[in-house]
């Protein structure tokens, strides 16, 4: 399972966190043959005696699920192993999440065989049960009578099976019964005896057994709850994981069951590093579905520091401060802090008590402590009053009053503005105006190629308003796209390209509390692009994989992917030449993703009318969705469609496969040639060809190499470098090769 990294640097709040706050004999059971199972998670269950004789059809008979509206619905249960039961009735079934369900009754006994009082008629289609008497049946057709009476005939073709009245059947695994029943008893006393490899064994058979096993896990845990020794310890910790399973099923929906095949098993069962790592793929892949999972991690005692500092950090990242508040307010000691933080670096102050607490912690231990939450009230109140943490106990008591005497006057403000984006209403201060007309105006200069005006004018939109985040990202991408694109002296241009980076890199640690979801993926974005500026180009990939997580539909991060890939192949550093290799082709399939990506976007494209053209004041602040029409948009994802051939190419050539580079170029130029709505094709057409030249004098067909090369120079760019460089190359190749000859 490729995996790649969260918006979360190390060294920013999460780690900061992380280190300072945080701190039995049957006769073949069914789990003794079992293959290894991934581990269900489960619904609580409450054991009750439910063993009374009666039909079939009979209520007594059925499972009784207690749903946490209150209601009880009743049928037989059957586990699916994942986040869901099948609850059947009458040939029927449906799904319920076990998330909604408070508790489970069983019918206590059905047992593993059992004898039929009626025909059963299964039907094709969801192998529906239909317990009926039958009347005929025939080679073409079943009639039957049903329960109620009422009389039916099905389709030989539309049957799967019939079973008949008396019929022994044996019951599925899947559905409770007494045999079941003792088999899970003999699990549980092989954990308890402690013999490691049958209670790993049994471990798994519960695991297993999902739902019908929880009661008697729940019963057998509390009996070690006070269990000091370190053997019943290793027995609690059996019972606990089982049940972490099921907590886990009741936050994981199905899109992330479907995405992480083991997602329970290795949230479970893996590392410390492979949690973590999952984790990071989760979070910014299912942003919204994985804020119970991060509320689940966070509020679980028993979990480590770093993930539960991961999942707080998550949670602040995709300003869910709702849940965050939450949190805050359930929680005490470390966590609290933790929570706090992330609060208050959303802009959302009710925590700030909690950081003036911290503020008074006292020791040279504590001194980290007391500087992350000093630091966080300076940089979201822009106040200070003195206050150091590494100083004197006087000085800091004196500083701390300062502090609560300030929050004292101005609690009523923060909390006023702390409501405002709690809700997602926009705070439009003065400053925010005046901030956002310098910004458009930024803009109109941009627009107009005068750079240098732009940038005056988005330092003044940053100054007036330091909390504006289009600000900031307008004047990074600025800066490294087009200021220092023109500037000659390099000490300059690298200045402005890492103050671009250092703008950028501060977002991505801190980002603004307006920052919304496709904000915060074109700041990983444009941070990918300075970093590969920089020629660090793994950090720019861990950016561009934290945008496309923010934004699955996003092109531009998938090229971003694929190019960082390449230049790691390709690029000066220690990799071995598998390492490269594994590099070059994720770089490929990069590529292949974003032609796919091109492909289904210039489908969706078609017509844009005017009132469909964004305007300026609510665009994204990414420069290149400025001002662009369908005609525009269609026109660019062409090229680019265009310029992977090319790309392709250059990773099949070094892959040693130059008939795959051929077949690339050529589809380019096909789809060049075929193009109506390109102006200017011939700088694509010179740069495939020179490609094609290239991948020609590598398989050492020469003829073919100076044809395309000759093509470039005659007829569309004379001063192309690589094939003027070609052609003489081998002119005069094949003019000592005559020459050669005619000696001979």
């Amino acid at each position: 399972m490729e995996r790649g990294t969260l918006a979360v640097q190390q060294g920013s709040f999460s780690l900061a966190i992380c280190l300072l706050v945080l701190g039995l004999g049957i006769n073949n059971p069914i789990w003794a043959q079992a293959e290894p199972v991934e581990p269900p998670a489960e619904q609580a269950t409450e054991k009750k005696t439910n063993t009374a004789p009666a039909g079939r059809n009979s209520i007594a008979t059925l499972d009784k699920v207690h749903l946490s509206d209150g209601t009880i619905q009743h049928g037989k249960v059957a586990e699916l192993g994942g986040n869901t039961i099948s609850l059947e009735y009458r040939g029927a079934a449906k799904r319920i999440p076990k998330a909604l369900i408070d508790k489970i009754v069983f019918y206590e006994g059905r047992r593993s065989q059992q004898k039929l009082d009626t025909d059963l008629v299964i039907l094709k289609v969801n192998e529906h049960r239909v317990p009926c008497k039958i009347l005929k049946e025939s080679g073409v057709e079943v009639r039957v009578e049903l329960a109620n009476g009422a009389r039916t005939t099905y389709r030989r073709d539309q049957v799967l099976r019939i079973h008949y009245r008396n019929q022994v059947l044996n019951s599925s695994s899947d559905y409770y019964t007494a045999d079941l029943a003792q088999q899970m008893d003999q699990a549980i006393r092989l954990i308890v005896s402690g013999e490691e490899n049958r209670s790993a064994q049994a471990e798994k058979f519960l695991v297993q057994c999902g739902v019908f096993a929880l009661g008697k896990v729940q019963r057998s845990l509390e009996s070690f709850k006070d269990a000091g020794e370190p053997e019943k310890k290793k027995i609690k910790s059996s019972f606990a994981r089982i049940l972490h399973i099921h907590q886990l099923k009741k936050v994981v929906t199905d899109s992330m069951e479907a995405s992480e095949p083991r997602i329970y098993e290795e949230l479970t069962y893996g590392g410390l590093d492979t949690r973590e790592s999952l984790l990071k793929v989760l979070y910014p892949k299912f942003a919204d579905e994985s804020v119970p999972l991060a509320k689940y991690i966070i509020s679980n005692e028993q979990e480590d520091v770093r993930l539960r500092a991961l999942s707080v950090e998550i949670l602040r990242r995709l300003n869910c401060n709702k849940a965050l508040l939450e949190i805050y307010n359930d929680s005490s000691r470390e966590l609290k802090l933790v929570s706090s933080v992330a609060l208050v670096r959303n802009r959302i102050f009710f925590p700030v008590p909690t950081l003036l607490e911290a503020l008074e912690v006292g020791g040279e231990g504590n001194f980290k402590i007391r500087a992350l939450a000093a630091g966080v009230l300076r940089d979201s109140t822009r106040q200070n009053f003195g206050f150091k943490a590494e100083g004197t106990p006087e000085a800091r008591a004196k500083a701390l009053a300062k502090w609560r005497q300030w929050w004292e006057e101005n609690t009523q403000q923060y909390r006023a503005r702390s409501l405002l984006v709690l809700n997602n209403r926009a705070i439009e201060t003065e400053a925010r105006k005046e901030s956002r007309e310098f910004w458009l105006k930024a803009h109109q200069f941009w627009m107009a190629g005068r750079f240098d005006r732009a940038g005056t004018y988005l330092r003044e939109a940053r100054r007036k308003d330091p909390s504006f985040l289009k600000a900031h990202v307008s004047y990074a991408t600025l800066l490294y796209s087009e200021l220092s694109r023109v500037e000659e002296i390099t000490e300059r241009k690298a200045a402005m390209i890492a103050e671009a980076g250092q703008i950028l890199g501060g977002l991505v640690d801190s980002a603004l509390p307006d920052a919304a979801g496709q904000d915060l993926h074109w700041i990983h974005f444009e941070y990918g692009n300075v970093l590969r500026l920089q020629g660090k180009h793994k950090e720019a990939l861990r950016q561009y994989e934290n945008s496309f997580g923010l934004d699955p539909s996003s092109i531009a991060s998938v090229l971003g992917i694929a190019d960082s890939h390449w230049a790691v192949a390709t690029g000066r550093n220690e990799l071995s030449k598998v390492e490269r290799k594994l590099e070059m082709q994720s770089a490929l399939e990069g590529y292949s993703l974003a032609e796919k990506k091109i492909v289904e976007s210039m489908g969706n494209i078609q017509v844009m009318s005017a009132v469909d053209i964004p305007q300026l004041g609510t665009l994204p602040f990414e420069r290149r969705a400025h001002n662009r029409n369908a005609l525009a948009v269609r026109e660019e994802l062409e090229k680019e469609g265009i310029r992977l051939s090319i790309k392709k190419a250059r990773v099949y050539r070094l892959q040693e496969d130059p008939k795959k580079a051929v077949v690339a170029l050529r589809q380019g130029l096909e789809t060049l040639n075929a193009s109506t709505e390109l102006k200017d094709k011939k700088a694509l057409e010179a740069d495939l060809r020179a490609m094609l030249g290239v991948v020609y004098e590598s398989m050492g067909q020469e003829v073919l190499a100076v044809k395309e090369y000759l093509k470039v120079v005659k007829d569309l760019d004379r001063t192309n470098p690589v094939c003027r460089r070609g052609y003489e190359r081998l002119r005069k190749r094949l003019q000592k090769k005559q020459a050669t000859a005619s000696r001979g």
